[in-house]
Order: C-alpha cells, then structure tokens, then sequence
C-alpha cells in the first residue's frame, strides 16, 4: 500500500502500473466488516466479550480470593491480635512514655544534672576572662585622675612682661674688642705670608 501510494505519475512507461492501480482501488473499497479479512469477525466478538466483563466478572481468575483478602485487611485494626509482635511495640512504647527526665537508666544523667547544676551557680565569668585584673586596676588608676575644667589653662603666666632699662643687644663693646683682636691676629698672618711668599720668589730667581 505504501509503495502504492508512492507513485505520482500515470505514465504508461512504468510497467504494471494498471495492475497496481486496480489493486489500490480495491484495497481502498474494502470496509472495516469486509468478509473478505480473515479472522475480523473473531477479533470483533472477542472486543465485545472483553468489553462486557466487569471488576467482578467470575470469569477473572483469583477475583473472589483477592476480594476476600481486600476486604480481611480492611477490617484489621491497629491493636489486631494478628499481628505479629504488636504487643511487644506497644510495651515498649509505653515503657518509653514513662521515662522521667531523671530516670536512672538514662547513662551519665546525675553527672550532667551535676555539672548544670554548678554551671548555674556561677554568677559571675570574671575568673574566665583572660588578664581582667590587669584591666581592672587600669580602670580604677584612671578613675582615681580627676580633672578640674577651672584649673585647666591652655597657657600660665608667672608675672607681667616689663621692658628692660639697658639695652641688651647690640652689645657694642663686645663688637669692638672682637674686631680689634680678630683684625691684629688676621694682620700679622698677612705679613707673615707676604714675606714668605717673596723669599719664595726671591729663590726661585737665583
């Protein structure tokens, strides 16, 4: 049929091209309740059987036992006797639910209570604090510094500023005794090297 229908053309070169087409207009007269297809009135009763059967058809086999099982489950409770070990869980259970928070089968118990009990005692963390006694004596030494707002002057003035009755700069005595000194050494080494500096040419001309 696919091959069928592949075909565009009607030239009459491809050969048998009649034959297939005469087929193909057969093939599409058939009907779906054609008797020429084998078996299809078969297929359409056993649809219809298969359609009619119900959830509680007696020809499923095993449907009556299933049921029965459903409807067994359905009916157990959760204090059932048939259930395996159910009275075990429920002893332990309750066991459980009677367990104090001081219970002495709970391991460790009094020396947790212990520790929480000397752990609430503690008033104060000051022990655990690293080098709080240095601090604290820090505090109290800048506590103890007290700072008075009216004794507290940016300049202090001993006395009044007066002028002076003799002049102290320029000293002019001073001035004359150095010039005179310093000018007599500063002579004699001049005349000392002029001569020096003659007898040298004086030498070099002999």
């Amino acid at each position: 049929l696919a091959q069928l229908r592949s075909i565009k053309s009607d030239d009459p070169t491809i050969p048998g091209l009649r034959d297939l087409q005469e087929e193909l207009a057969q093939l599409r007269s058939i009907k779906s309740d054609d008797p020429f297809i084998d078996g299809l009135r078969d297929l359409q009763e056993e649809l219809a059987r298969l359609n009619a059967i119900k959830s509680d058809d007696p020809t499923i086999s095993g449907l009556r036992d299933l049921q029965e099982e459903l409807a067994r489950l359905r009916s157990i409770k959760s204090d059932d006797p048939t259930i395996s070990g159910l009275r075990d869980l429920q002893e332990e259970l309750a066991r459980l639910n009677a367990i104090k928070s001081d219970d002495p089968t709970i391991p460790g118990l009094r020396d947790l209570q212990e520790n929480l009990a000397r752990l609430n005692a503690i008033k104060s963390d000051d022990p655990f604090i690293d080098g709080l006694r240095d601090l604290q004596e820090n505090l109290a030494l800048l506590r103890q510094i007290r700072i008075e707002d009216e004794g507290l002057h940016a300049v202090t003035i001993d006395q009044a500023a007066y002028p002076p009755n003799n002049r102290i700069k320029p000293n002019r005595r001073l001035i004359v005794s150095l010039g005179t000194v310093v000018g007599l050494f500063l002579g004699i080494f001049l005349v000392f090297f002029v001569s020096f500096i003659q007898n040298q040419k004086e030498a070099h001309s002999a």
